[in-house]
């Protein structure tokens, strides 16, 4: 038995920002930017370079591959 109470840590598979500890176990439950959902803890992981591209689909929303954009984004220049 683990010393750890039950709550949210930051996700070991690396997958997630959180996932929840039981006091026990990690459980499927997980957590995104206050966003839950649930996903296995032994799933393979993710590709290589996918959680960068949802990083960069996040920041240039629709304008995927504009330097100048992400950088006003990025540095709080230009329209929100």
């Amino acid at each position: 038995m683990s010393d750890t109470p039950a709550s949210w840590h930051p996700d070991p598979t690396g997958r997630h920002e959180l996932r929840y500890w039981d006091g026990s176990a990690w459980t499927d439950h997980v957590s995104d930017h206050g966003v839950t959902g649930t996903d296995p803890v032994d799933a393979p992981a993710a590709p290589e370079g996918t959680r960068m591209d949802r990083l960069d689909s996040g920041l240039t929303l629709g304008n995927e591959g504009k330097a100048e954009t992400i950088d006003q984004q990025l540095h709080g220049a230009g329209h929100r």
